[in-house]
């Protein structure tokens, strides 16, 4: 798991190397501004999914309760479908941009800090995944986090998110 954590990390960077800033940049704003709606728009959903989708049972998560389990799942389900789905729109969105990436004067700047970009929002769209997996109600996927040092480092060490996540989708 770790492994395909840092080559996922370091694809990222070089896509937005490729990329370049103000692609990524508009990529940042966008997933931030995605992340800020979906927010809000998924308790409203999740109480759909608690009629729909079977509960769980086993989480690597035992500080919480069963029902909040469930509640958490749903709502990492709901978050992570509804997240791709406005980073899909998003991308539509930003194809004109793509020309911008291409000015000379800018360029080797233009390409470092769209690495940096892409890696950043690499890193917080697999925190959202490992979350999500973790309470998942399989075993293997849970052991495979369990056996990552990366994997729970990324989980309880991130700043603001790792503390932050358990109010989001939980109230």
């Amino acid at each position: 798991m770790s492994l395909v954590i840092i080559v996922s990390l370091l694809l990222s960077f070089k896509h937005g190397y490729n990329k370049g800033f103000v692609v990524e940049l508009f990529n940042t704003f966008s997933f931030f501004i995605i992340i800020f709606c979906v927010r809000f728009i998924t308790p409203y959903l999740v109480k759909v999914f608690n009629n729909v989708i079977p509960s769980s049972q086993i989480s690597i998560n035992t500080h919480l309760y069963n029902n909040q389990i469930n509640h958490f799942w749903y709502s990492g389900i709901v978050f992570l479908f509804l997240l791709i789905l406005g980073l899909f729109i998003f991308r539509l969105i930003k194809k004109p941009l793509i020309f911008l990436s291409k000015i000379p004067v800018i360029h080797l700047f233009n390409k470092i800090i769209g690495g940096l970009l892409s890696f950043v929002i690499m890193y917080v769209l697999i925190f959202f995944i490992l979350n999500v997996i973790s309470v998942v109600p399989i075993p293997y996927l849970q052991q495979l986090i369990v056996k990552s040092p990366l994997s729970l480092l990324i989980l309880h060490q991130t700043p603001i998110l790792s503390t932050k996540i358990y109010y989001w989708w939980l109230n």
